[in-house]
């Protein structure tokens, strides 16, 4: 994935949050982000992740079902969602413990196909260095690798001082700890990182990488 792709489902999952949680749109030009509201950064997690799911995915699109702990404000248009907690749900263990995971995509044919898994840690609070013992957004992230899904999502809060150190501990993560286990180099990683404020659009930084290639960031100032 592009990282202008992956700004624009951003765009598209701000502006449909924004609208639905305060009842009006924003200016047109820059939407406003979540900011510190935990429920809105996890509802823009699941309508991405929806968003990235049905892209390029061939045949319909009816079939495809979510499982997630993460209970949205907003909801994707045209599609189905099935609320329950990721530790029931059974089927999702099939394929590398995804009932680990905040988001589970899986088309329902024969055989199950699995398509997205996504960790959101929407509380800006948490420590951003690289320390597993006190970051509870590398814990998050370091789980994705594990799950056998051909899309990974990573969308985590934080306050914009934050922001280069959380970028700096997920690319020296996914370098020295977590692209070595990537096993398909057609699989696809998209990372989010958002700002606490609802205004500091161009302080926001977007990550993908293909297979166990670099984790390259850029920000909204970069892509455009």
């Amino acid at each position: 994935m592009e990282h202008v792709e992956l700004l624009s489902m951003v765009r598209t999952a701000a502006e449909d949050v924004y609208a639905c949680r305060y009842d009006e749109s924003g200016n047109g030009e820059q939407p406003r982000l979540p900011g510190s509201d935990q429920i809105a950064v996890n509802s823009m997690g699941i309508i991405i992740s929806w968003a990235w799911a049905r892209q390029s995915l061939p045949g319909r699109h009816d079939n495809l079902r979510i499982y997630t702990a993460k209970y949205p404000s907003a909801r994707a248009k045209d599609g189905h969602f099935q609320y329950v907690p990721d530790k029931t749900v059974p089927r999702a263990g099939r394929y590398g413990y995804g009932f680990l995971l905040d988001i589970f995509i899986e088309k329902e044919k024969k055989p199950l196909l699995p398509v997205l898994g996504a960790e959101i840690e929407a509380s800006p609070v948490h420590e951003t260095v690289y320390d597993y013992d006190r970051s509870d957004y590398l814990w998050d992230f370091c789980k994705l690798p594990y799950v056998s899904v051909p899309k990974r999502l990573f969308m985590a809060c934080t306050y914009k001082a934050g922001l280069p150190v959380l970028q700096e501990t997920l690319s020296r993560a996914w370098d020295e700890d977590l692209r070595h286990i990537i096993q398909d180099e057609s699989d696809m990683l998209g990372v989010v990182l958002l700002p606490a404020g609802q205004t500091e659009w161009d302080e926001m930084r977007l990550g993908t990488a293909v297979g166990s290639g670099a984790l390259t960031f850029k920000s909204p100032r970069e892509i455009q």
